[in-house]
């Protein structure tokens, strides 16, 4: 009952309030004759001020966007700085000239059948048949190049080969093969007799190549599983060691 009251009773005090100032205005010499408005004057500065405060809150908003923006770049910077360190640190030999680049689309991210897009292209010095890699692990080779992009073909691409050597973990020497993609996540390590001695677990690495631009002792991935085949090749399966699903940022490999 107090509210409605109130509700009620404020708006008959004002105009009340109005009809007094009028008719003291009028009894009041010129001078004076304004000062009861002048007790006014801040109320109406202050309702005029919500623009002003609608504008520092949008530059407000706009300064943190920015900032956040900055912090993603920031942090992307850094992931770029890790994986060319990480290929440093695992090359044999000299080592060719790197250029991370960011991945933009993937035509399959579940599996690895297909290709991804990076955001280097020829005036980057991109060329076709460069070859792609997530630090020291290799991602695939470039398939095509346009001026700012370029499109990658992953290793697990059923169109993917490459000669490779299954190395057991301590051990020299390897076992060579041609590695192929399946497209459902996995490779398959093809010509290796059923006699040859490749185990679950064993890893799987570049053989130099030096026709098709490959040096040795890249890292592909690992075995998964290892059988009879139907003939006098071995079943070998090859899990491949980067996730395509996961890329975010790859090194293209441009020379030396």
């Amino acid at each position: 009952m107090r509210r409605l009251k109130l509700t009620w009773t404020l708006p008959i005090a004002l105009a009340l309030a109005s009809g007094v100032l009028i008719l003291a205005q009028s009894r009041i010499p010129a001078g004076p004759r304004y000062a009861p408005f002048a007790l006014l004057r801040p109320l109406a500065e202050w309702r005029g001020g919500g623009d002003e405060n609608k504008r520092l809150r949008a530059e407000n908003g706009e300064l943190l966007a920015e900032l956040l923006r900055q912090q993603r770049k920031a942090g992307e910077l850094e992931a770029q700085l890790r994986k060319v360190s990480a290929y440093r640190e695992a090359s044999i030999g000299d080592s060719p000239r790197v250029l991370p680049a960011s991945v933009l689309l993937s035509d399959d991210p579940s599996t690895w059948h297909g290709t991804v897009m990076i955001d280097k292209g020829t005036r980057d010095g991109v060329k076709q048949g460069m070859i792609v890699t997530e630090g020291p692990n290799v991602v695939g080779r470039v398939l095509e190049s346009g001026e700012t992009t370029s499109r990658v073909r992953l290793v697990g691409d059923p169109a993917f080969r490459m000669k490779v050597a299954a190395v057991k973990k301590g051990a020299g020497a390897g076992v060579t093969g041609i590695l192929a993609g399946s497209g459902d996540g996995t490779c398959r390590l093809e010509y290796v007799l059923d006699r040859e001695p490749v185990g679950e677990g064993w890893i799987i690495v570049s053989v130099a190549d030096p026709d098709r631009g490959w040096p040795a002792g890249m890292l592909i991935g690992e075995v998964a599983k290892s059988g009879n085949g139907a003939g006098v090749y071995g079943d070998i399966v090859v899990r491949p060691r980067v996730d395509p699903s996961s890329l975010r940022h790859v090194l293209v490999l441009l020379g030396k």
